[in-house]
């Protein structure tokens, strides 16, 4: 199983990786470092992320600060 594990630098992140990577492939990615970068504020960014990485099984975002609210109200913008 492929892990994505956005965020994989942050003191989340960071114990996330630490608890599955004996047991899973892990992609850690940060905004400047990991396994691959993405600026999570920048879509085409994370294009490039998925491009770079290719197939996942599972997405794990760790990061820390975005919108929070209503998911039906939050747009890409």
């Amino acid at each position: 199983m492929k892990i994505i594990i956005v965020g994989a630098n942050g003191a989340v992140g960071k114990t996330d990786v630490d608890a599955l990577s004996s047991r899973r492939e892990i992609v850690a990615v940060g905004r400047s470092g990991g396994d691959a970068q993405a600026d999570i504020e920048d879509i085409d960014s994370i294009h490039a992320m998925y491009r770079q990485v290719g197939k996942v099984d599972v997405v794990l975002s760790a990061v820390g600060h975005g919108h929070f609210g209503k998911v039906h109200k939050i747009t890409g913008e």
